[in-house]
C-alpha cells in the first residue's frame, strides 16, 4: 500500500501542475491500517483517479476536489479493504463506463480476482452526495498474496 499510494500522490502532484488554479486532493487512511504490510495490487486506484480528473473535475478549478478513503470492512467473515474514490465533478453515464477503455480493463482485472475462491473482490459506482459527482468502491480481500496463483 505504501508504495502504491506513494506512485498516486505522486500522480496527483503531476496532474495538480495542469490546474491553475491546482484541485484539492485529500487522501485519508484508517490509522489501523499497516500501510507497509497491507498490499494494494499496483496500478488499481490509477485508472480511477484518472477518471475523476479528465471527466469529472478538469473544468472546476480550485472547486474541484478527488477524495481517496481506505478503511478495512468485514465482508463474509473476511477482512477486506474498501477503497472510496469520490469527486465533485459531473458524474458518470451508464455508456461512459462501456466507453471508458481504462476502466473496462480495471473491470477485468477485478473479474479475474473474483474467479478466485475465497477472495472478494469489486469495482461499483455511484452518484456522489446530493447526486453531485461519483463515488467508486473498490472492495478487495487483505491479503498478501491477492494476485499470486
Amino acid at each position: 500500500m505504501k508504495t502504491e499510494l506513494k506512485f498516486i500522490k505522486k500522480y496527483i502532484d503531476i496532474q495538480q501542475t495542469r490546474f491553475t488554479p491546482p484541485f484539492i486532493f485529500e487522501l485519508n487512511i484508517d490509522p489501523g491500517i499497516d500501510q507497509d504490510t497491507t498490499p494494494i495490487p499496483a496500478m488499481l486506484l490509477q485508472p480511477i483517479i484518472e477518471n475523476a480528473i479528465e471527466h469529472g473535475i478538469k473544468n472546476k478549478g480550485a472547486e474541484g476536489l478527488i477524495t481517496v478513503d481506505i478503511q478495512t470492512t468485514t465482508i463474509k467473515k473476511q477482512e477486506c479493504l474498501q477503497i472510496e474514490i469520490g469527486d465533485n465533478g459531473a458524474g458518470l453515464t451508464q455508456n461512459f463506463l462501456k466507453e471508458g477503455h481504462a476502466l473496462y480493463i480495471l473491470q477485468k482485472r477485478i473479474q479475474t480476482l473474483q474467479k478466485r475462491a475465497g477472495t472478494i473482490a469489486s469495482l461499483t459506482h455511484r452518484p456522489g452526495k446530493n447526486g453531485v459527482g461519483t463515488i467508486f468502491t473498490l472492495l478487495l480481500s487483505k491479503t498478501k498474496n491477492l494476485w499470486m496463483p
